[in-house]
């Protein structure tokens, strides 16, 4: 059985499992312990950094069927260049830390924004009330209101800009699924 303790191939894969694990022990279990599987999900992740146009910083958004997970290059931890939050279908962003993702930036009020997932809808942004503001591509969000967000998308907080990469994986975990069920439906 694959554990995180002998995971093979890329370093960088590897210590970013290590440093969530919670995220890594969700992935092994719904990929079947399959890592092909898991560097898949988790490859976007790795090269999102070299996506970025407009800014340095990134939330990476990851759909998993009905949750998923963002991961940032945000973190308050210097020594954590990057890092993912619990899997789940809503995550607060601000300053505070109680937030998912924490931005330590003075213009980001302590509970900026929330961004929400649903397998209908996709990842949506909800401006909390925040004092100095949520945009996406240079449009203000109206406080209280959803805007649906897309992969590329420019979201501002306050003064901080950040892009936003999106990447869908339910289709690799259900198709994993129904391969470990028929697997243990095959005679044998």
């Amino acid at each position: 059985m694959l554990t995180l303790q002998n995971i093979p191939g890329n370093d960088r894969l590897v210590r970013f499992l290590k440093r969530n694990p919670s995220l890594s022990s969700f992935l092994l279990s719904d990929c079947a312990h399959d890592m092909e599987g898991v560097t898949t999900i988790i490859q976007p992740v790795l090269q999102a950094s070299q996506r970025c146009q407009n800014t340095v910083f990134f939330i990476q958004a990851v759909s998993l069927g009905s949750t998923g997970f963002l991961a940032t290059n945000l973190s308050p931890r210097r020594q954590e260049s990057l890092c993912a939050t619990d899997i789940a279908s809503s995550w607060t962003l601000g300053r505070g830390n109680t937030c998912a993702i924490s931005m330590r930036v003075k213009s980001v009020s302590r509970c900026h924004a929330v961004i929400t997932y649903n397998p209908l809808l996709g990842f949506v942004l909800n401006d909390l009330g925040s004092k100095n503001g949520t945009w996406v591509n240079g449009k203000k969000v109206a406080a209280q209101s959803r805007h649906p967000l897309n992969d590329g998308d420019l979201l501002q907080f306050g003064t901080l800009e950040v892009e936003l990469f999106v990447s869908h994986h339910q289709d690799d975990l259900s198709h994993q699924q129904f391969a470990v069920d028929a697997m243990a439906t095959t005679p044998g």
